[in-house]
């Protein structure tokens, strides 16, 4: 039986630990998704991130839209440290087969050097 509980804690330990210099996170979820009720062998796993970005943002929209995609390639590559193996196992990731997908924006609340509050989500999936 997967514990899903402790997975998504030590996860979020890990990438609270890479993450300190740009990002503050303020919310970390995990959500499973198996192959069916009785295997328990993981077939993807979404991760949700609330955060607060650290470092400055240029406000015009085409300098802004870049600076979304460099941090979310920051996080992907943080989260590609650490994967999940299939049978609930956090290993490195580079000796896995799984892989994090781009990361999608869900909410943003932005006020010029005051606020970066990013809600993202990223999917990771294993390559048979």
């Amino acid at each position: 039986m997967i514990n899903e509980e402790v997975l998504s804690e030590k996860l979020k330990y890990l990438v609270l630990m890479e993450s300190k210099p740009d990002f503050n996170i303020l919310e970390f979820y995990i959500e499973f998704d198996y192959y069916d009720d009785t295997t328990k062998r993981i077939e993807s796993y979404d991760i949700n991130i609330k955060f607060d970005y650290t470092h400055s943002l240029e406000p015009d929209i085409y300098s802004f839209a870049h600076d979304i995609s460099r941090m979310s390639e920051k996080l992907r590559n943080i989260l590609n440290q650490y994967i999940i193996t299939q049978e609930g196992k956090i290993v490195a990731g580079n000796l896995t087969k799984g892989s994090t997908d781009e990361g999608s924006v869900w909410e943003i609340n932005y006020e010029a050097d005051n606020k970066h509050i990013f809600d993202m989500s990223f999917r990771v999936h294993y390559h048979d």
